[in-house]
């Protein structure tokens, strides 16, 4: 069943007041913090294929830090370090520094530019997902704020002055809610030379404090983050990249299926 955006946390509410568990409320989360894009759209994502094995093996999903340095973009999360003033006091929204981002088109087009782009003629695979089914994955119950802390969202694209604007807001209290989602704007919009990305984009909030899954099994190093992931079942397509020779082809194939990925694997045949 669907809900309108005004209701699903209505439902939600009422759901837990009946004794829902985690577990069956967990669709409702879902359809309340995916926003702008159609739960079960089909996304895309290229990848260097070294990292994606890595995780394959590792059963992890690792998501990079939203933030100018990483992104090389100095409009990304244009508030994460700012000193806002309230009365006497001088402080940042430190939350803003433990976002974590992966980045997804839907557009299914196999497009040649996106290889040069984001590959740069490395060996690299396009990997597709179900949104919905990618999101029950990732939103695992184990950890008990999972309804707060993981995000999918369409990047809205705005003319620079709009987004200069957006990081010299000085009322900070308009980013801050209980569910998490008020902040999201400051993460999920860029400048519109790049909307041909059509980017879709996994976020996940960092939150350690009395979280005991968090700090057991989330690793945090060199501004990545690694979050336990079984990707079997989860994947729809793998396309490797078209550059590469039949035996490096034949070699990648090989590995993912040792590491179980059943799913359609071919050679990427790119438009140009």
């Amino acid at each position: 069943m669907y809900f309108s955006e005004d209701s699903i946390h209505t439902e939600i509410i009422k759901r837990d007041f009946q004794g829902a568990t985690a577990e069956e409320l967990k669709d409702l989360y879902i359809q309340r913090n995916i926003l702008g894009c159609d739960p079960d759209t089909f996304i895309y994502r290229l990848t260097r294929t070294d990292y994606f094995i890595e995780d394959l093996a590792t059963s992890k999903i690792t998501l990079s830090n939203i933030s100018a340095d990483v992104f090389d973009d100095y409009l990304e999360n244009p508030l994460s370090g700012k000193y806002f003033k309230d009365g006497d006091d001088s402080f940042t929204l430190g939350f803003l520094e433990n976002y974590y981002a992966l980045c997804w088109t839907n557009d299914p087009t196999d497009s040649a530019w996106r290889w040069e782009r984001f590959l740069k003629q490395k060996p690299g695979v396009r990997i597709k997902v179900c949104l919905r089914k990618f999101m029950h994955r990732l939103m695992s119950t184990e950890d008990p704020f999972f309804m707060l802390n993981y995000f999918a969202a369409k990047i809205n694209y705005v003319d620079f002055e709009t987004i200069e604007n957006l990081g010299s807001d000085n009322d900070y209290s308009k980013f801050l809610d209980t569910l998490g989602l008020n902040a999201l704007p400051l993460v999920t919009t860029l400048t519109d030379h790049l909307e041909d990305e059509e980017e879709i984009r996994i976020i996940y909030s960092h939150s350690p404090s009395n979280n005991e899954f968090t700090a057991r099994k989330v690793i945090i190093r060199d501004r990545l983050c690694k979050i336990p992931f079984d990707w079997t079942g989860v994947i729809e397509e793998v396309l490797i990249a078209s550059h590469l020779s039949d035996s490096e082809y034949s070699n990648i194939e090989e590995k993912l299926r040792c590491l179980g990925i059943n799913a359609i694997i071919k050679r990427s045949k790119p438009e140009h």
